[in-house]
């Protein structure tokens, strides 16, 4: 089976109908502001002294190419679907799309409308003064209210697919970062479009996403380093045991190395890390020992009683951990040897922050494991989730200095285990 792409397409004319991910981080207003709190009830309108806009654009920026090869396509409309945060079925207006048309616009450099839904609303009236809509204006690209204000959209709801599709003639999904999800707009949309006999595509950022993901998985190079950090074991370990044959070395950091750690023997103290994974863990390291993996966790850690940013820092070996220390980054120690495996290696897959890298004092080791990695051109590399996307933001690496960065979190990993997404599936012929 093949992927559909944009291009076997004729746009000509067309209304299409397209999911993208603008599920990006926003002005966080306070409970007052939203009208919640201090004697008022929640939903009772407060005077808002701050504006809701978007802190980062990087996946709306992602999508660019597609919308104008689009436009540049003949096509009459393009009417975009998305979701913002975790609105949970209501409608929650700090977390309206409309803020995001706005951005999208100024970085389009063509009028996006806004209208109050994402279904019953009549879009052939648009811009002629239709309720909801901008009004005078030519509207060749509609963005959909927040699609998540229905709880039909989670459930993967047919009926609400169908009220959905009547806004296009055809659908492209370029949403990588929701593919791994079997929802309304995702997946059930696209069959509602086949069954009609409509085309549906994958955009070109879903077309690299494929591609360059698909290359770790089929054409590995030596030596392969991955690097795992997050939370939770449990979330990363098929991407683990998927390459037990092809990574020469597993960097951990994060809640997963202090499970690691726990697992062999360590005190982590007060530090994240799950009790209850404490067998898994030792049964992947087993694993890696019998597959000649290696296994990097740390030998010294950045501690500190307390996660805040005055916080007092202190540079420990991990066997001296002990009462109420928290590990919050990788030690110097650990970084020099991690950044020395970096250099010499041919393929690198890093997924999540090595440490708690909002606060300055826990930063060190994400910024020297990004920076080794940028600095390796010979190596292919590849880089993703919200939270290692953000922190290169932070630190100001260009995107460019990696040869592809996912804008994936959850469906990069579900990619890397080698399963098929949904989201991908019904985009194959």
């Amino acid at each position: 089976m093949a992927l559909i792409t944009l291009r076997d397409l004729d746009l000509n004319e067309k209304k299409v109908l397209m999911r993208v991910d603008f599920n990006v981080p926003l002005t966080k207003l306070s409970k007052e502001e939203l009208g919640i709190g201090k004697g008022l009830e929640a939903g009772k309108e407060s005077k808002v002294v701050r504006k809701i806009e978007v802190q980062d654009d990087t996946r709306i920026r992602a999508v660019l190419p597609t919308l104008q090869y689009i436009l540049e396509n003949g096509a009459a409309r393009i009417v975009l679907m998305t979701h913002v945060g975790r609105p949970k079925g209501e409608v929650k207006p700090e977390l309206s799309t409309k803020v995001v048309a706005e951005k999208l616009e100024e970085l389009l450099g063509e009028k996006v409308c806004h209208v109050e839904d994402c279904i019953g609303v009549n879009l052939e009236d648009c811009g002629e003064g239709n309720e909801g809509c901008c009004g005078g204006c030519d509207c060749r690209v509609v963005m959909l209210e927040n699609v998540r204000f229905h709880p039909e959209e989670k459930k993967g709801d047919m009926g609400f697919a169908q009220k959905l599709v009547e806004n296009g003639d055809v659908f492209i999904n370029d949403a990588f970062a929701v593919c791994h999800r079997d929802q309304a707009s995702v997946t059930k949309v696209a069959e509602v479009m086949k069954e009609q006999g409509k085309e549906v595509a994958a955009g070109f950022l879903i077309e690299k996403e494929v591609e360059m993901l698909g290359a770790v998985l089929e054409k590995p190079r030596s030596p392969f380093v991955m690097i795992v950090s997050g939370a939770k074991v449990d979330t990363k370990i098929g991407m683990i045991q998927n390459f037990y044959d092809n990574v020469n070395t597993f960097i951990l950091g994060g809640g997963i190395a202090n499970t690691f750690l726990a697992a062999a023997g360590h005190n982590v103290a007060d530090s994240l890390y799950e009790k209850d994974k404490l067998d898994l863990a030792r049964e992947i390291m087993v694993a890696c020992e019998e597959n000649v993996n290696e296994i990097v966790m740390p030998t010294d850690g950045v501690v500190a009683s307390e996660l805040s940013a005055g916080a007092e820092a202190l540079v420990i070996p991990v066997e001296d951990v002990e009462g109420d220390m928290r590990i919050l980054d990788l030690g110097p120690d650990t970084i020099e040897k991690c950044v020395e495996i970096l250099k010499n290696a041919e393929m690198i897959v890093w997924n999540g922050p090595v440490g708690v890298y909002e606060f300055p004092q826990f930063m060190e080791g994400t910024k020297w494991i990004a920076e080794a990695i940028a600095a390796n051109e010979d190596a292919t590399t590849v880089v993703g989730g919200g939270d290692t996307v953000d922190a290169i933001n932070r630190l100001g690496i260009p995107f460019d200095k990696f040869t592809h960065v996912s804008t994936g979190g959850g469906s990069m990993v579900e990619f890397l285990e080698g399963k098929i997404l949904p989201g991908i599936q019904v985009l194959m012929d």
